[in-house]
């Protein structure tokens, strides 16, 4: 080949801006690449690890605010009524999923005065005494125990107390609720979320020696590794937290971040195995030089025979693709004029193209399943306890500035446990579709019929001209359509309810939606006591109005 050819200039001038290019790649950008790679890696390690803090955080510090909230609404006149009290807590244990393990409530000297359900439960230290009262006394608020493990299936457990304090700051009682945290609303997602293929979350209580919660099941509640064994633990226990590439109590390089959970000595730790973290561009290297070979090649080829007929139709359809990326062509399919590489670079632009128009689509299917989803009740398809809050909301708000007013009916079915045991929880299942279905027959735009959990019902009825009669005359109604059997096969079920109504009238004292649900959930529980299958409204006052099927009948409030 002649060297004062074109061709050969070109050949040579790609062979030398290629391995100029391979070499500035391999001993210039591919270590500040890989500094770059490690810090994005340990900066997404962090950042998983400061959502699975912050949600920890977020989940004690819900528990420490319900236990507060019970100990300040608990009343103090059935401190000496134990069986009374036992079943106060029952109630509200019932209403809440984050005490799933009991409610009980202790004297000022520690001993148990009545509890939820049928066994206590308590840390296996709990020292009760005057340093335990001082301590409560002292905080003046929720305290939280240390993990520990309790119950039949040595299940991991937390404990929160709040004090009851009289006007002069003495501890009268404690509220103690133990929450399981393996249940699905503590650590239980945990399970669930892995780091890459191979890593893993851990939450971690150094003061205890023991992991909290980990991806791992297994690794609950045992002690975490000696002294030494795990470098990034010795320096977490002190206080360390960051990321950083250590050796692993088996021996093995990994990448782990460790972020603290805010007001807690807990601290939570994101690791993978270092060889998935950086195998790929570990290997990058090597790729680089074969990378280099194989452009060589691959250029002089280009170069010697089909440069002047590829590059033109490539440079045609590359402007085309380039145009469309910035919006000065409308988006579609380029014609395939070739059968070569050029027109199975435009086949798989076209194939591109349609499978990111059936991804949107899927998306956009995807989102709006996953929005009913959480808002609506898997079971029943009606609105969720979330839902029917947010409406709750709405309805309050736009009561307060319109002066109007509006009913909630809490309902809840007085013989299904009955249909369960005897039919079956299938049986029951189809049961609550059908009353579901009932008790959205006929509602208006702006009512709203959700589902709690198990057999109760809520009903939002909104734009009432006379609040009280048009609320009854709906509860009738939600009472007569519930009582028509229900058929499951060929059975035919009977069934009734009970239903509690509250009233708000907009522009009155202040209350929350949480409130208004227990006013009618009281109302209902007063049907209940006095026969069942029948209505009650929740008095302000003046006592309350109970009618069922005995007829009207004035209960003191």
């Amino acid at each position: 080949m002649n060297v004062q050819t074109l061709k050969f200039r070109l050949i040579a001038l790609s062979i030398v801006l290629i391995a100029l290019a391979s070499g500035t790649r391999y001993f210039l950008a591919l270590p500040f690449m890989q500094e770059q790679f490690r810090d994005q890696i340990e900066e997404r390690q962090l950042s998983i690890a400061s959502y699975v803090a912050r949600d920890v955080e977020r989940n004690i510090a819900e528990r420490k605010q319900l236990a507060g909230y019970l100990s300040e609404h608990i009343p103090l006149t059935l401190l000496d009524r134990p069986r009374e009290l036992s079943n106060w807590l029952e109630e509200r244990q019932q209403l809440t999923l984050l005490f799933d393990a009991g409610l009980t409530v202790l004297d000022g000297s520690g001993r148990v005065l009545a509890a939820g359900s049928s066994t206590p439960v308590l840390p296996p230290d709990f020292d009760a005494g005057p340093e335990w009262s001082e301590t409560l006394r002292s905080v003046g608020g929720a305290i939280v125990s240390r993990p520990f493990s309790a119950g039949p299936k040595d299940e991991a457990m937390l404990v929160v107390t709040a004090p009851i304090l009289d006007a002069k700051g003495g501890l009268i009682a404690a509220v103690s609720g133990a929450a399981r945290l393996g249940s699905p609303f503590f650590l239980q997602p945990l399970q669930e979320r892995r780091v890459g293929e191979s890593g893993g979350l851990l939450v971690i209580s150094p003061e205890d020696g023991v992991y909290v919660g980990a991806s791992d099941p297994g690794l609950v509640m045992k002690a975490l590794p000696a002294p030494g064994a795990h470098a990034l633990f010795d320096r977490a226990v002190p206080g360390f937290r960051g990321a950083d590439i250590v050796i692993n109590e088996r021996g093995q390089e990994e990448l782990a971040a460790m972020v603290g959970v805010p007001d807690s000595a807990w601290f939570v730790v994101a690791r993978m195995a270092a060889d998935e973290a950086f195998g790929t561009f570990r290997k990058l290297g090597g790729f680089v030089i074969q990378g280099t070979a194989i452009t060589l090649f691959i250029v002089i080829a280009a170069l010697l025979f089909l440069l002047p007929r590829v590059l033109r139709p490539l440079t045609d359809t590359a402007r085309a693709m380039r145009e469309m990326a910035d919006g000065r062509r409308e988006l579609a399919a380029l014609p395939v004029r070739r059968s070569d590489e050029v027109g199975n670079v435009v086949l798989g632009f076209n194939h591109l193209l349609d499978r990111l128009r059936e991804q949107e689509e899927a998306l956009r299917k995807s989102e709006a399943h996953m929005s009913f989803l959480a808002h609506h009740d898997s079971l029943t398809g009606v609105c969720n306890r979330q839902m029917l809050e947010k409406r709750l909301d709405a309805a309050m708000k736009k009561a307060d500035g319109e002066r109007s007013s509006f009913a909630l009916l809490f309902c809840d079915l007085d013989c299904l446990k009955t249909i369960n045991d005897v039919h079956g929880h299938g049986a029951g299942d189809a049961v609550l579709i059908q009353v579901a279905q009932r008790l959205s027959q006929g509602r208006g735009p702006g009512d709203t019929v959700a589902r709690l959990g198990g057999d109760e019902f809520v009903v939002l009825l909104t734009d009432l001209h006379e609040p009280r009669d048009d609320a009854l005359r709906q509860a009738r109604a939600c009472l007569a359509g519930i009582s028509d059997p229900c058929r499951v096969g060929e059975k035919s079920l009977a069934l009734n309810a009970s239903i509690g109504i509250a009233l708000y009238n907009g522009g009155g004292s202040p209350i929350s939606g949480a409130q208004l649900i227990m006013q009618a959930d009281s109302a209902m529980y007063q049907v209940k006591k006095s026969g069942k299958n029948g209505i009650c409204f929740a008095g302000d006052g003046g006592g309350i109005l109970l009618e069922g099927s005995h007829g009207p009948m004035a209960v003191n409030g």
